[in-house]
């Protein structure tokens, strides 16, 4: 069985870079997202975990009030999220970004 766990792990990595596509995590406890290598580069951080604040300063004004309720709204519910918005990367370069989350609860009941 631990060779199939090494195989998952292996196909997700290269699923994940066909895609080019990166990950995240948001843990309100602490207001931290952390984030994949792939996942910093494109919103021009260098590394993470940063506060959710910083993370949401690099969305385009004219789309972050939305994302930001959109986040909001799928803590309070648990639920998904799913946005489209342009980020801009800390150099100036202006993206596209399709970000998918779901919100789940830690086993203590916080997200």
């Amino acid at each position: 069985m631990a060779g199939f766990a090494v195989d998952s792990e292996a196909r997700l990595v290269l699923a994940l870079e066909a895609a080019e596509a990166g990950t995240w995590e948001y843990r309100a406890n602490t207001d931290q997202v952390t984030a994949s290598a792939r996942t910093c580069a494109m919103f021009g951080f260098q590394n993470a975990p940063q506060p959710l604040a910083l993370w949401l300063e690099r969305i385009a004004a004219e789309d972050r009030e939305r994302v930001g309720e959109r986040i909001r709204e799928t803590l309070a519910k648990l639920g998904r999220f799913s946005e489209e918005f342009r980020v801009r990367d800390g150099r100036g370069s202006v993206r596209w970004i399709i970000a998918k989350a779901m919100a789940v609860a830690d086993a203590d009941g916080t997200e």
